[in-house]
């Protein structure tokens, strides 16, 4: 099965997930990521759910809030729950706003916990992941691998992460970060480093990019994500 790549609708355009779409139905992306980074943008968003067109993706995910003001955690965890994991759409949420498991549980398989930046102080490795992966033990894992690069660039933690959850991996985010911890287009570097880890990856798992693309070069992007990502082409890379 062809690895499912596309792009988070808040990375192209910040705030208007229709445009993003509408920008991404010309492309070959077969997998998005609707964006609710901010608790603004939420509201919107799940109104607009429902009569959203997005046949095109084999892969859907959805983007919860990173950080909480107008929200409760259990109320924005039941909201979730009944509009958008109720859908069969997963829901990608920051291990660091995740302060009780009990009000996470009921979204099962649907919840997709992302590891930090080294910014936070939580949620960054794998030892700080596992409370949380088992207290919730139907999640999965959305492994955002410019983070895990950042907390530790010389790839060890990556691998933890990678190896110990390698079952429970059901995205990745992947970008480059700025020294402002900005995501930003893949770097030679970074490409170096995702072959790295390339062959922990099961070549199923959806890859969201997560950095702001004019439209006529989403599609080179998309193509080396694919190739950077693909085992066969890293065992090749060995052999040789």
């Amino acid at each position: 099965m062809a690895r499912p790549l596309g792009f988070s609708t808040g990375s192209l355009t910040a705030g208007d997930f229709r445009s993003a779409l509408a920008v991404l139905d010309s492309t070959s992306a077969t997998a998005v990521e609707l964006s609710a980074l901010r608790e603004s943008e939420l509201p919107a968003l799940l109104d607009a759910l429902p009569g959203l067109s997005l046949t095109k993706f084999g892969h859907v995910s959805f983007h919860a809030p990173s950080a909480l003001s107008s929200y409760r955690e259990a109320e924005l965890a039941q909201l979730l729950l009944e509009r958008v994991a109720s859908r069969g759409i997963a829901v990608v949420v920051h291990a660091d706003i995740i302060t009780n498991a009990d009000y996470w549980k009921p979204l099962k398989r649907w919840l997709l916990v992302e590891n930090m930046d080294k910014r936070k102080s939580a949620g960054r490795t794998a030892s700080e992941l596992r409370p949380i992966l088992s207290a919730c033990a139907q999640a999965r894992l959305c492994v955002d691998l410019a983070h895990a690069r950042q907390v530790d660039p010389t790839l060890l933690e990556t691998t933890l992460i990678l190896r110990e959850f390698a079952r429970r991996v059901g995205q990745l985010h992947v970008s480059e970060l700025s020294t402002q911890s900005r995501h930003e287009p893949l770097s030679f570097a970074a490409c170096a480093a995702l072959r790295a880890v390339a062959t922990l990856i099961p070549p199923d798992v959806p890859a969201i990019l997560e950095f702001k693309s004019d439209t006529h070069e989403i599609d080179s992007h998309l193509k080396l994500v694919s190739n950077t990502l693909s085992p066969a082409l890293q065992l090749i890379r060995s052999a040789g």
